[in-house]
């Protein structure tokens, strides 16, 4: 009996000298990626608008048509503008968003506003272009990807009549 007990003392003692420690091997990896490019496929064209005493908005959509709250602003003539659109490449297994920013007032990257002196200061006359459209988490298809901005022009009473234009920065970036 003394035997097995001592055997068990023995068998007990180096259990407690086991592992006290552990290691494991790990890696670190990273993926390096196209940068992101825009390119500007074509201006925002709106084309000729009539000046009226009540003023008016006018719409652009993507395909360039143009709508009128006011169908006296409307030309017969000059039934469609064309809405800017923009070229972006880059990682294909990504997606991208855009933003902008305008010639606002304080800075106000919502709108852009058409001047029609060279100045570049903001008039009483100048008309604000108001964005909508554009890429909201868009997939980079094959690498590439193609979209459009539009807006709603905001058309003064008495517009006085002239060359109208204005500026803005189109961003894109990887979400």
């Amino acid at each position: 009996m003394k035997i097995i007990v001592m055997l068990a003392i023995v068998s007990m003692a180096g259990m407690a000298n086991a592992q006290t420690s552990a290691s494991v091997d790990a890696s670190a990896t990273a993926t390096v990626i196209t940068p992101i490019t825009i390119a500007k496929n074509n201006d925002m064209a709106l084309g000729k608008i009539v000046s009226d005493v009540s003023g008016g908005t006018l719409a652009i959509a993507s395909n360039g048509a143009r709508t009128f709250s006011n169908a006296n602003n409307r030309t017969t003539g000059n039934p469609n503008g064309t809405a800017a659109s923009f070229h972006v490449t880059g990682d294909e297994n990504s997606t991208f968003s855009s933003s902008r920013s305008g010639q606002g007032f304080s800075g106000d990257a919502t709108h852009v506003y058409l001047h029609n002196a060279s100045d570049g200061a903001v008039h009483t006359n100048d008309m604000a272009f108001a964005f909508s459209g554009g890429a909201s988490t868009q997939a980079l298809t094959g690498g590439a990807a193609d979209y459009t901005v539009t807006g709603t022009l905001t058309i003064n009473a008495a517009q006085p009549a002239g060359d109208y234009s204005g500026t803005w920065t189109e961003t894109v970036a990887y979400d």
